[in-house]
């Protein structure tokens, strides 16, 4: 394996998706240096373990591979994204593995082998937002995940990007230090999060502790995270960094219920994107009518 190549492991670390990158990818389209492909693995079992190295191996016999990395492992486990460093190496793959089938433990698989484009970045969005739903109403054990998506945002009037990740507090036990554990010692996390990407960053809401206004007191929303930019890359960056810390959180949240003998609720991290001017509660509602009615509009689980 080249050194300059590189393989996230899902066991490794907590899950993110790579749309919150698109801008960079579709930057990429085209360049000789690096071409992205998405693989989409019809077929899989949901307890295999397929992993990055597997795809790795697969695609390394047609070039130098630059990247492998699943888009989301919790929600989308079967959608990867390849990157070439060589227009003919990716065109090769695509040739060959487009449909390619596979036999793994006597289950059949079948790799779909697209170039990244325009139109796959809006039928993978959509695709994810269905598992996302999907996800949020399947039934089985409780757990704690994290589910955002910051797809699709853009700049609000004043040329800032901000959006408000609403992490759940209000499920939490009180007993569980959850301001703490968010802020870090002495706010240590926040500040890591505003001096490696220069975004502001700031926990508001019910259960935060942080007072505001001429009462001086919590604002009456659900706890959350604001997080603003003037420039698109910082703000993208310290997305992913409160969701890899939130992550954290709800392990360490799932391992104090199970220590404490307490059920572990279900609990997403939601990303909701736009101005700070705007009504919470209001984008909330929004959010969850528009997530029953593409519920309602998938097709029954069979």
């Amino acid at each position: 394996m080249s050194s300059s190549s590189t393989v996230h492991d899902p066991r490794g670390g907590p899950t993110r998706s790579l749309l919150a990158q698109t801008g960079e990818y579709t930057n990429q389209i085209g360049s000789l240096d690096s071409c992205a492909l998405i693989v989409e693995i019809e077929g899989l079992p949901y307890d295999f373990a397929f992993d990055e190295s597997d795809l790795f191996e697969l695609f390394s016999r047609y070039g130098q591979v630059k990247t492998v990395e699943f888009l989301d492992h919790t929600i989308a486990p079967d959608i990867a994204l390849i990157e070439f460093y060589h227009l003919e190496h990716a065109t090769l793959a695509v040739n060959h593995l487009n449909h390619y089938s596979l036999l793994l433990d006597g289950q059949q698989i079948i790799l779909s082998v697209n170039f990244y484009d325009g139109e796959m970045d809006k039928t993978l969005q959509s695709k994810l937002r269905m598992a996302a739903v999907t996800a949020l109403h399947q039934s089985g054990p409780a757990a704690v995940m994290t589910g955002s998506k910051y797809l699709g945002m853009a700049a609000t009037a004043n040329g800032q990007w901000q959006c408000r990740f609403v992490v759940g507090g209000e499920k939490m036990e009180k007993e569980f230090p959850i301001v703490g554990r968010i802020i870090g010692p002495h706010g240590a996390h926040m500040k890591s999060i505003h001096e490696s990407t220069n975004a502001k960053i700031r926990l508001r809401g019910r259960r935060s502790n942080f007072k505001e206004g001429p009462d001086n007191k919590e604002v009456d929303e659900p706890m959350h995270i604001c997080v603003s930019s003037n420039d698109e890359v910082s703000f993208r960056r310290a997305c992913e960094m409160v969701e890899t810390l939130m992550a954290g959180v709800y392990n360490d949240y799932s391992d104090w219920c199970q220590r404490s003998n307490i059920p572990i609720p279900n609990i997403q991290l939601l990303c909701i994107e736009g101005p700070f001017s705007e009504s919470l509660d209001w984008k909330l509602r929004d959010y969850y009518a528009t997530q029953a009615q593409m519920l309602a509009m998938a097709p029954p689980r069979g």
